[in-house]
């Protein structure tokens, strides 16, 4: 990469004009020029440029010298200590890709920056960071850069858990897992629960994401991390939901409870009432549900919250389908959707739009039933959401058998079995393990 073309690409990422970077400086025809690599900068223009970007010279030169490379070495291990990565160094990771570098030193830049834009919720910049990383980082992972491999694999998991595409979040994680032995009892935990959450919303066999999440849970437990311990309990309790063991998940809760008093954590107390919710809807205690989701909206709202309210609005939407009352189940629709598409949570923005379909159903408008069904489907696979498309899939099937329609019902079938098919995780914690 040229001088001008880096210089572009730092204009473009402070999202800065060319009038903007020309001001007192050139005009906007010379400095497409240099951009373009059609005409070579003096060193007087690209001294007053990078003031302006506000970089050093030396950080867009062509020269590779050992103190370039030494700045980078230092800016990853200065971010492996603090967690923090300053602009002008996020700047020189960015174009360091586009240079001659080892493996070693590429594959932490490309972990670095994912990792940076994950925690400030900046996904799209993620998603573009890991399909630069597709063109350079190879399939396996060397012996001698296991380490380095498996914080890579963990965090491209967590770009592809964001956006709900647990399929191939499962593939980075266990990607992860190989590796797992040659890393801290710490970041084994943080591997173990996310595996618990995705095979909480792929697997059939539900008794293989408490299979990880207790193996989490006895790590935190080693380590003597509370916090984290809470966290873990909320996540069993909501896996034990799922495994139709209502008490052991409220047992779980009140321990989760417990420590959350004692360490006065109150981001937890959202998720705990939501999870209480949850028990008690499942065990038909529909009133003592709904109090618990209320209060849980509260305290989302008295901390600013927002996206975690979308699997409370999820429940209540269900709750008042139920009950057919419509103006409530608008509410909660409309809140959902608004969140979901607002943070690309994809499953449950199509979990959604499902629910909006079952409406149509219900008030036997079937042609409107349907087509808004197909077209669900249709997204569901583009955006790898393959359990959604299976359950519409198979319910449009039975649509259409109670209709007489029987090809098309077989057809919808068939969608629904090949779907199953292409679901990559198992279905047992015995497959796992075979």
């Amino acid at each position: 990469m040229h001088i001008g073309e880096k210089i572009r690409q730092i204009r473009m990422m402070k999202n800065m004009k060319q009038s903007e970077l020309v001001e007192g400086i050139c005009s906007i025809a010379y400095l497409s020029r240099v951009e373009n690599g059609k005409s070579k900068p003096s060193a007087q223009f690209i001294r007053a440029v990078c003031q302006k970007l506000g970089i050093a010279p030396e950080d867009i030169s062509d020269d590779q010298s050992n103190k370039k490379k030494q700045r980078i070495t230092n800016i990853i291990n200065q971010y492996k200590k603090t967690r923090i990565l300053n602009e002008t160094d996020e700047y020189l990771l960015k174009l360091a890709l586009f240079e001659s570098h080892l493996l070693d030193t590429l594959i932490n830049i490309y972990t670095i920056l994912i990792r940076h834009y994950l925690a400030d919720n900046k996904i799209k910049e993620a998603q573009h960071i890991f399909q630069l990383s597709q063109q350079s980082i190879p399939d396996e992972a060397p012996p001698d850069l296991a380490v380095e491999f498996f914080y890579y694999y963990l965090n491209c998991g967590n770009i592809f858990f964001a956006t709900q595409d647990y399929i191939k979040a499962t593939d980075y994680y266990e990607r992860a897992e190989r590796l797992s032995r040659w890393v801290g009892d710490k970041d084994l935990a943080i591997l173990n629960y996310n595996l618990s959450l995705v095979k909480q919303h792929l697997s059939q066999d539900k008794t293989i994401c408490l299979h990880y999440s207790q193996k989490c849970y006895e790590l935190h437990k080693k380590l003597g991390n509370e916090v984290d311990l809470a966290k873990v309990l909320i996540t069993q309790a909501t896996q034990y939901n799922l495994n139709h063991k209502y008490n052991q998940a409220i047992k779980c809760l009140d321990q989760a409870l417990e420590i959350v008093l004692r360490t006065e954590n109150v981001n937890f107390l959202g998720m705990i009432e939501y999870n209480y919710g949850r028990a008690y809807q499942l065990k038909g205690e529909i009133e003592t549900a709904i109090q618990h989701y209320e209060t849980c909206l509260h305290l989302r709202n008295k901390i600013g919250a927002d996206q975690p309210k979308v699997h409370t609005y999820r429940e209540l939407v269900l709750i008042y389908m139920e009950r057919k009352d419509l103006a409530k189940v608008d509410q909660y629709l409309k809140e959902g959707l608004r969140i979901a598409e607002t943070h690309q949570q994809w499953y449950h923005y199509i979990e959604f739009c499902m629910f909006k379909a079952m409406l149509y159903k219900s008030h036997f408008k079937d042609q409107l039933y349907e087509k808004e069904t197909q077209k669900l489907i249709e997204l569901a696979v583009e955006r790898n959401q393959l359990n959604l498309a299976k359950k519409m899939a198979h319910d449009l099937g039975r649509h259409y058998y109670e209709k007489n329609a029987y090809k098309k019902a077989a057809d919808y079938y068939d969608m629904a079995l090949k779907f199953e098919g292409n679901l990559h995780a198992p279905t047992t914690l015995a497959d796992r393990e075979s």
